[in-house]
């Protein structure tokens, strides 16, 4: 697959992904330009892409990361990929690309091709460009879709304006 994650050059520290009292840290992070806060996960396996409903349809309003946190009785969210927002108003459920939750693909379609952002069953972050297919023999258990793709295996790619 062309640029895609070689997983063989990633290393997870077991010793760092079992130590549970400091296994979620927050930071704030700041710089001229901006002010925030970093959540520093040691264990990459706690990591799940949470959906904000069973079956996609445009009549369902999408959730809240609140809500989702809830859904999943969850510690902590964050946004990832986008989503159709017609009106505007931050609520559309139609997701932008795909979405593969806990090993199941529940948007896009296997045959499509996608930028993608996400974590393999050996609990590896991975991105690249591939189909749905693809991401799912890789062993892809939760990803979206998130782009352009900026840097792969160390090399920074092209990004071309659209």
């Amino acid at each position: 697959l062309e640029e895609v994650t070689d997983t063989s050059l990633i290393e997870i520290d077991a010793a760092a992904s079992q130590d549970e009292e400091n296994d979620i840290v927050i930071e704030d992070v700041s710089g001229p330009t901006f002010k925030g806060k970093m959540m520093i996960i040691k264990d990459p396996g706690r990591l799940f892409v949470g959906t904000s409903i069973d079956k996609y349809d445009k009549s369902v309003r999408g959730k809240t990361v609140q809500e989702i946190i809830e859904r999943y009785d969850g510690v902590a969210g964050v946004n990832a990929g986008g989503f159709v927002d017609e009106n505007g108003k931050g609520d559309g459920s139609i997701p932008l690309g795909i979405v593969i939750s806990q090993g199941q693909l529940k948007w896009g379609s296997k045959g499509g091709t996608y930028e993608i952002i996400g974590f393999d069953y050996e609990n590896k972050f991975v991105i690249g460009k591939m189909t749905g297919q693809e991401a799912l023999d890789m062993g892809i258990r939760d990803a979206v879709s998130f782009g352009p793709l900026l840097i792969v295996n160390g090399q920074v790619l092209e990004v071309k304006a659209t």
